[in-house]
């Protein structure tokens, strides 16, 4: 064997800190919020995602990425924004200028499901792959928490009002699929057109779920 050979060999396969398990949520968003960033460098992803290997991110983003085009396209043909006028401020939609743009949505016509999936976070409509991958939440402090996704502050009417205790992501981001990032994702969540409901008194505060709403989206 070659010098080259072996180090792929451990680099991609025999090294004890690669991550043998499922890709998380917060990995799945962070490889297309790097892409948005610094487009395909790959091996510079794989210092920022511990575990996983530059390869590995490569065909997770390509597969992830026709797995999400395919499921954008099939909401689009169920569903228009104009179906949630209770859901979604129809009046701020709007399209999105270029320099607040970046290279993730440029992948595939993103912009015209927006409100689709703005609905959607509100609704508690969620993909099948997200079932199990977040919660119990618990409800955000009333002085203000930062969604570790967005970056916005719960409880407001674009995050809702609980975070999921696994990713410190705020309800309306574990609805919203991982290739929405940066401004784009920012600019579903101002879509939004309430924040979800109080609980009622005695109901917990550690422990609610996502409920369906919008018809779920297979693979």
């Amino acid at each position: 064997r070659s010098g080259k050979q072996c180090r792929e060999r451990y680099v991609n396969h025999l090294n004890p800190r690669l991550k043998n398990c499922d890709w998380s949520p917060i990995e799945d968003s962070t490889i297309f919020h790097l892409y948005n960033t610094s487009g395909s460098q790959w091996a510079k992803m794989s210092k920022m995602i511990p575990g996983r290997t530059d390869n590995g991110i490569k065909n997770r983003f390509h597969n992830l990425r026709r797995q999400l085009q395919r499921e954008d396209e099939q909401r689009m043909r169920l569903s228009k924004s104009d179906d949630f006028p209770e859901e979604v401020r129809l009046d701020r939609m709007r399209n999105i200028p270029d320099h607040m743009s970046g290279k993730a949505d440029k992948l595939w016509n993103m912009h015209e499901s927006l409100g689709v999936l703005a609905a959607q976070s509100v609704l508690g409509g969620t993909l099948a792959r997200n079932a199990n991958r977040f919660g119990p939440f618990r409800k955000a402090k009333h002085s203000g928490e930062q969604c570790a996704r967005c970056s916005l502050f719960a409880p407001s009417s674009h995050c809702g009002t609980h975070l999921c205790t696994k990713t410190n992501w705020c309800i309306a981001c574990t609805r919203v699929p991982p290739h929405l990032c940066g401004n784009l994702l920012r600019e579903c969540l101002n879509l939004r057109h309430y924040v979800e409901q109080e609980e009622k008194p005695g109901d917990s505060n550690s422990d609610i779920k996502p409920t369906g709403g919008l018809d779920t989206v297979t693979n």
